[in-house]
């Protein structure tokens, strides 16, 4: 007999009772469409009886409402197989509660498909067995949404074949948490591809053990991100192989904390690229130990940056062998600070070219010791700029070298203040050539102590100028002898101030040249006292 189901419109069958629904015969069942399907509610699903809910076809299944699904009972669930499984929708997977999924057998999960599980949250994935994700194909471990990864147990994860991890997308591999990590077995590791490593954070290469670390390829550990090198552990980082050390890129040495930079082996180091070394910073360089430093060659010492460099202590200074220290160049010299000059030995500076003393600044020229000052070459101190030379404090200028103080040029000597023209020795200041003494600023002659004025020679007095001679003081005046008088120019015995002109004695005015009397200004005779004044008008009259 013909069922008189079909006739019957969506909101006659939403308003049967679940006794009615109950009653259906199956050929009722068979002949309900999908439109009236989609009206039952979820009791009315749940009135169906299991027999019913067997012989539904996938047509109706999927007509099925979210709300019907969440109706079904769990043996009604267990009577639907392989095929009416998988014409469940996406939405209706999403509605399935985890007792439902938890109550599926084998072949109904083996039946879903990847845009099914696609469709599982995290808790659905919870609720499914370690076995039923051993059963899972690799399409099917693929769909499963990064947030819904985080479902996977422990025991899920560690039991996942080579070929479902590897199938896993990068964005899969972000979520898992680290207690996922953490159970991964070294088979599992090594399986992971580069870009699967690549998308490991730092919390989940901290959750990496060293025997994990250990199987990683060159082109795994050269896919960490730089933000995920913060996450290996000390431990992981002494581990690294040379080879997986080399394949490093430079912003993943950048990234470096110096807690890493300080376990990393000497044999580390020294596998290190220029370009690799360039990367570092000044924090990472001082975090090097002394056998690290001491390992670098040549090549890669010249390769640290200036903002490097500048982080070397004085221990590691002080460990640098000469040829390291002349690997530096100019530029790197450039950026040591007076501390750091100060950790150079003689023999270190010894090493150093004319352009690398050149370029010492004006700050870190404190930093030579009175020996190092000392041993200074003649070439060496040729190429120190003025502003190196009015840097140097008066305890250096003391040990400077006569045949260094007779190599100074004009412009170096015009460099020295007073303080330092007073600090040179008696020898240095009778070792200067005419022009260096004409050189001298007015103001560092000034500095000129009456026993260095002693020292000078007729000669050098007669190289002063009169803007020297004027900058001197009436003990300066005193000091000289009167064969020195005599060797200044008639502008320069013009151009005695004032109050220096109490230096001059009698005998040395008696002894002034007629030229040199008739120099004499009107201030200055005004500034004279009685004793000088009656030696001026004997002298006039001995002329």
């Amino acid at each position: 007999m013909t069922s008189i189901i079909s006739s019957l419109t969506a909101n006659q069958i939403r308003s049967l009772s679940t006794t009615v629904i109950a009653s259906l015969s199956t050929n009722d069942v068979v002949a309900l469409n999908s439109t009236q399907v989609k009206t039952l509610s979820s009791a009315q699903i749940a009135a169906l009886r299991t027999d019913d809910i067997a012989i539904l076809t996938t047509g109706q299944i999927s007509a099925i409402s979210v709300s019907g699904i969440k109706g079904l009972s769990l043996s009604q669930l267990a009577v639907l197989d392989a095929t009416r499984i998988a014409s469940l929708g996406t939405a209706q997977v999403t509605a399935l509660s985890t007792n439902q999924i938890e109550d599926l057998d084998s072949s109904q999960i083996e039946a879903l498909t990847s845009s099914q599980f696609g469709a599982f949250g995290s808790a659905q994935v919870a609720a499914l067995s370690t076995a039923d994700i051993a059963e899972l194909s690799t399409a099917d471990i693929a769909a499963i949404t990064p947030i819904a990864m985080s479902g996977l147990s422990t025991d899920d994860v560690a039991a996942l074949s080579t070929g479902q991890l590897a199938a896993l997308k990068t964005g899969q591999i972000a979520a898992l948490k680290t207690s996922q990590v953490k159970v991964l077995t070294t088979l599992q590791i090594t399986t992971l591809t580069a870009a699967q490593i690549g998308a490991f954070s730092s919390v989940q290469v901290a959750a990496l053990t060293t025997a994990d670390i250990a199987e990683l390829t060159t082109a795994d550990i050269a896919a960490i991100t730089s933000t995920a090198m913060s996450g290996l552990s000390a431990a992981n980082v002494a581990a690294l192989s040379t080879g997986q050390f080399a394949a490093l890129k430079t912003g993943q040495i950048a990234a470096l904390k110096t807690s890493q930079v300080k376990v990393l082996t000497t044999l580390q180091v020294t596998t290190l690229t220029t370009a690799q070394i360039g990367a570092f910073g000044s924090a990472q360089v001082a975090a090097l130990t002394t056998d690290n430093i001491a390992a670098l060659s040549t090549g890669q010492i010249s390769a640290l940056s200036s903002r490097s460099v500048a982080g070397l202590t004085t221990a590691q200074i002080d460990t640098l062998s000469s040829s390291q220290i002349e690997a530096l160049g100019s530029a790197l010299v450039g950026v040591l600070g007076s501390a750091q000059v100060a950790a150079l030995t003689t023999a270190d500076i010894a090493e150093l070219s004319t352009a690398s003393i050149a370029a010492i600044t004006s700050a870190a020229m404190s930093g030579l010791s009175a020996a190092n000052i000392a041993a200074l070459s003649t070439g060496q101190v040729a190429v120190l700029k003025t502003g190196q030379i009015a840097a140097l404090k008066t305890s250096q200028v003391k040990v400077l070298t006569t045949l260094q103080v007779t190599t100074l040029t004009t412009a170096q000597i015009g460099a020295f203040g007073s303080a330092q023209v007073a600090a040179l020795t008696t020898d240095n200041i009778a070792a200067l050539s005419t022009s260096q003494i004409a050189a001298l600023s007015s103001r560092s002659v000034a500095g000129l102590t009456t026993a260095q004025i002693d020292t000078l020679s007729s000669s050098q007095i007669g190289a002063f100028g009169t803007a020297q001679v004027r900058a001197f003081g009436s003990a300066q005046v005193a000091a000289l002898t009167t064969a020195d008088i005599a060797e200044l120019s008639t502008a320069n015995i013009a151009a005695i101030n004032r109050t220096a002109l109490s230096g001059l004695s009698t005998t040395d005015i008696a002894n002034l040249k007629s030229d040199q009397l008739l120099a004499i200004t009107t201030a200055q005779l005004q500034a004279l006292d009685s004793g000088q004044v009656g030696a001026i008008i004997a002298a006039y009259h001995a002329v």
